[in-house]
């Protein structure tokens, strides 16, 4: 075996100085010079970036359990406890099984009625913005958050929706603050900026528990998606999730399922203004599948040059640029050696820039998701949702949300970037904001709500 190539890095520090100032950038050069596998080091842990789909495919994949969340997963585990995002191994098999029923199509149907009131619940706000710039960021994380919560809790939520939305914003803040230091400032030292996100968890703690304590007592529980994580059993033991597990695995969902949702919808937006083509071609098509009407579950199957764009939009801004692994044992990648204890990054973000899969990758075009298109790549070489069995859960959940919420909000308005608005690599998290023009459609569509009947699912 053969020790993988890459750059040289400093004395002590490795190449952490680079990986911390740009890490995505970091990745694109090494990716550029240095091909599929590029060796680097973090002081002293080794690491690997892996681009070659068919080798990510062998992580994510093939040998997945060795490569497990691990030490890179510290920071999220402190917040999220051992939740589907952060756990491993047996505990992870058991909460995937379980919990995968709640996420089936048969609830779907639900799920969009609960996003489609949502952006109802929103509009009056917006209207009272039309000619002003508004964070659109803000705005979409705060009603991507209102669907989580209305489709995990229901109506249990309604009072402190308000407190809950600003401790996920501290919560935001925390993991951008620790972007570039979680490798250096384990989350448990006593920094101002821990000890400010312990106070924010012990408040969302007690929220969580709150609403579990009153479900364990009520005759008839609301069959959300914590309803149905309660009633889920173990096929083999008949055991369920304790308080502890349901807290974990609600502070997951709530986090997971607002945060880059939120932030791929305000990229979606962001590209219908710049690409006014673009931006009539999905217009007339939500036109034609839906008039006036809301979208229904079933209308997301109809919307697929609407699919396409935010596909694309995922291709170049992954809601996860950056996925790392921590190596169990002893490995070959691609001829290389890979010891144990190393750590090795996979990089959407880098893989869906290679031009070795991607014509012309930086520029924006939906129709390299057409099936023509999607047929003829390779079908590892795109993973906005992660590979294998640590594949997102919610990944339907998302795309329905994206399908429902930007057609509904493409009905009534149009957008338009402030003029001095810089997006890109650096932004993909808006840390400060994304600030677009509101205009109203010169005829807005009155949205209305229209009942979904019973259909057969397509799975």
């Amino acid at each position: 075996m053969s020790t993988a190539p890459g750059p040289k890095g400093q004395p002590l520090l490795g190449n952490l100085l680079e990986f911390g100032k740009d890490p995505l950038s970091f990745f694109l050069r090494l990716n550029r010079d240095y091909g599929g596998v590029a060796r680097f080091k973090l002081t002293s842990k080794i690491a690997h970036l892996i681009t070659d789909p068919e080798l990510c495919k062998y992580v994510m994949l093939d040998n997945y359990k060795n490569y497990r969340k691990g030490k890179p997963y510290a920071r999220a585990r402190f917040a999220f406890g051992e939740g589907l995002i952060t756990s491993d191994g047996e505990y992870w098999r058991r909460h995937r099984k379980l919990a995968q029923p709640a996420f089936s199509k048969d609830h779907y149907i639900d799920f969009a009625k609960i996003m489609s009131d949502a952006v109802h619940a929103m509009i009056p706000k917006w209207d009272r913005s039309i000619g002003k710039p508004v964070n659109i960021a803000t705005e979409l994380r705060n009603l991507a958050l209102q669907i989580a919560t209305r489709s995990l809790f229901t109506t249990d939520i309604e009072n402190d929706a308000e407190r809950l939305q600003h401790a996920f914003n501290e919560i935001n803040a925390w993991f951008s603050s620790g972007s570039k230091t979680g490798f250096l400032i384990p989350p448990t030292a006593p920094t101002p900026s821990n000890l400010r996100m312990r106070k924010v968890m012990k408040e969302i703690d007690a929220l969580i528990y709150r609403i579990i304590a009153t479900r364990r007592r009520a005759k008839e529980p609301p069959k959300d998606l914590l309803g149905l994580l309660m009633a889920a059993r173990d096929e083999d033991d008949g055991s369920s999730l304790s308080d502890g597990e349901l807290r974990d695995e609600s502070m997951t969902i709530l986090f997971a399922a607002h945060e880059t949702t939120g932030t791929t919808i305000t990229w979606v937006l962001s590209m219908l203004s710049k690409y006014p083509e673009v931006e009539r071609r999905m217009h007339s098509e939500v036109t034609r599948v839906l008039g006036k009407r809301d979208p229904s579950f079933t209308d997301t199957f109809q919307l697929a040059y609407s699919k396409q764009i935010m596909e694309e939009t995922m291709r170049l801004c992954p809601a996860g640029p950056i996925i790392p692994r921590e190596v169990v044992n002893d490995d070959r990648i691609g001829g290389h050696e890979i010891p144990a204890g190393s750590v090795v990054f996979l990089s959407p973000y880098v893989m869906h820039r290679d031009v070795r899969f991607w014509e012309n990758p930086e520029a924006f075009d939906p129709d390299r998701f057409t099936p023509e298109n999607v047929a003829k790549r390779h079908k590892y070489s795109y993973m906005p949702f992660v590979l294998g069995p640590r594949q997102c859960i919610g990944n339907h959940f998302a795309m329905t949300e994206m399908l429902v919420a930007v057609p509904m909000i493409l009905q009534r308005y149009q957008f338009q970037l402030v003029p001095g608005m810089q997006i890109g690599a650096k932004h993909l998290r808006f840390n400060e904001g994304m600030w677009m023009t509101l205009s109203r459609r010169a005829e807005p569509s009155p949205l209305t709500v229209r009942a979904d009947a019973g259909v057969a699912l397509e799975s």
